[in-house]
């Protein structure tokens, strides 16, 4: 190991601090050029080192070659000094295994700040925060830049599991950038198992750009409240929720009444939710699917904002797409379809719901073999602010939200999910299905589509450009001839 001064000056430096001789250093970069679990240049001895003296401090990961392990035999030292940095961006896929043993990394209380980047976190397994366990202080900050969490088990028998790869204590803070959570779970006993990739009270959270797949979160009772499947974000210290060009996809809460948002739940007082730009798609639970928001605390419910999100093909016993209770929302370009439940297959709303503002987004056809209509509305729904430009293929079950500005879907279009790589999933529809160029005039469009494309584009290519209904702005197609003679054999 080595620090931005000679080895063999930081190795006088180090003597003398153990022996008292110098006063604590300042800010210091500590360079692991081994993959070993211990001994010199080693993650081991550098978080050690990091911890002597007070920061803030890097520890800089250059280990010779790629896709690099380091493997756990022990769990590594608790990070304690206040302000530290792990950057692994120079060691291309390096990854730290805790052999389904050991949590990887966890802070002490006196660590007020972590930022983890670029590194690959494999296999850590603890009873809470299976990978990543954030010491429980109000003003910790946690950000995570291009991080993955690959199958982090949270795990109990006495209790319940929180955040299978991140456990955050409440009111911290959380930030997490162009990371992925592939295959980590929660499970423990009784109520309350929380977040199979992620577990927060945080009272701000900023998730962008950010892969979730395949997290899991179960483990107690038929009736026993579990959630999250992906993230959980609960509490009365939570304020703000902000999400960004995320992808939520295979997420799911174990079968059962009790189980919210398959991929995300948000359960607080008073805060603010503001999702924009993501896929939701073949996540599950009992209650919402895909999203849950609720206000299980005493005190005032949650106030939410959606705009482009795409949720298709999510499973419920009761809201398959969304499940929102004590919760006013402001929806605008959402596109719903295959969604899928016993009762609401694309919404559910529970007591205390209330509309804002609803406008030019499609609930499109839901999956014929959940047998439901589209919404199952716990109580009569007015809108309270802008309502129209909406298209439903069944609106019956929608009552006050397709009260007003609603145009049918035709019930056989159906819109196909674009995939391609590197690029957000969008339902795109076909021409002439009403979705182009055929969001309300009268209600301002988003200034971009779910995929950062400038709104409004003309589609239909009448030369007019009008906003589309849904999360996708549809581009015109590349016609020779305007009265379409070259689709004629």
């Amino acid at each position: 190991m080595r620090t931005e001064a000679s080895p063999r000056l930081h190795a006088a430096i180090t003597l003398a601090l153990c022996i008292g001789l110098l006063p604590a250093a300042g800010a210091a970069t500590f360079v692991v050029d081994s993959a070993e679990d211990s001994g010199e240049g080693s993650l081991r001895a550098a978080i050690g080192l990091a911890n002597a003296t007070p920061g803030p401090h890097t520890i800089a990961i250059q280990v010779p070659g790629s896709a690099v392990t380091l493997s756990l035999g022990s769990a590594l030292p608790a990070i304690a000094v206040n302000d530290l940095t792990i950057d692994a961006s120079a060691s291309t896929g390096f990854r730290i295994d805790g052999q389904d043993q050991h949590r990887v990394f966890e802070t002490a209380a006196g660590n007020q700040r972590l930022t983890l980047r670029g590194i690959e976190l494999r296999r850590g397994r603890a009873s809470s925060g299976g990978c990543l366990q954030i010491a429980n202080r109000a003003d910790a900050e946690l950000l995570l830049d291009g991080v993955l969490f690959e199958a982090c088990t949270a795990a109990r028998a006495d209790g319940p599991a929180l955040g299978g790869a991140v456990n955050m204590p409440a009111g911290a803070s959380l930030e997490v950038i162009g990371s992925r959570f592939l295959g980590n779970s929660a499970s423990g006993t009784g109520s309350g198992q929380r977040g199979g990739a992620i577990a927060a009270g945080a009272a701000s959270v900023d998730l962008r750009d950010s892969r979730f797949q395949s997290n899991l979160v179960s483990g107690g009772g038929a009736s026993d409240a579990r959630s999250g499947g992906a993230v959980s974000i609960a509490g009365t210290a939570v304020n703000i929720v902000f999400a960004r060009g995320n992808r939520f996809s295979q997420n799911g809460v174990t079968a059962g009444s009790a189980g919210f948002g398959g991929a995300l739940e948000v359960n607080c007082a008073g805060c603010v939710v503001n999702l924009d730009s993501g896929y939701f798609g073949q996540n599950s639970a009992g209650l919402g699917g895909a999203i849950a928001l609720r206000q299980g605390f005493s005190g005032i419910g949650l106030s939410a904002a959606f705009s482009n999100l795409t949720i298709e093909r999510n499973l419920a016993d009761s809201g398959g797409g969304l499940y929102l209770a004590q919760t006013g929302i402001d929806a605008r370009n959402l596109s719903l379809q295959n969604n899928r439940a016993t009762s609401g297959a694309h919404l559910r709303t529970g007591p205390g719901f209330a509309l804002d503002r609803l406008t030019n987004s499609v609930f499109g056809r839901v999956d014929p073999a959940g047998g439901s209509s589209s919404c199952q509305l716990a109580e009569t729904v007015s809108a309270g602010g802008p309502l129209g430009g909406n298209l439903f293929t069944e609106s019956a079950s929608c009552g006050g939200l397709a009260s007003a500005g609603a145009t049918a879907l035709a019930a056989g279009v159906t819109a196909t999910l674009d995939s391609a790589a590197n690029l957000m999933p969008v339902l795109v529809f076909p021409a002439g299905s009403g979705v182009i160029d055929r969001g309300g005039r009268q209600f301002a469009c988003t200034l971009s589509d779910a995929r950062d494309t400038e709104r409004p584009i003309d589609g239909d290519g009448d030369g007019e450009a009008e906003c589309d209904v849904g999360a996708f702005e549809h581009a015109a197609s590349p016609l020779i001839f305007r009265n379409g003679f070259e689709t004629t054999p």
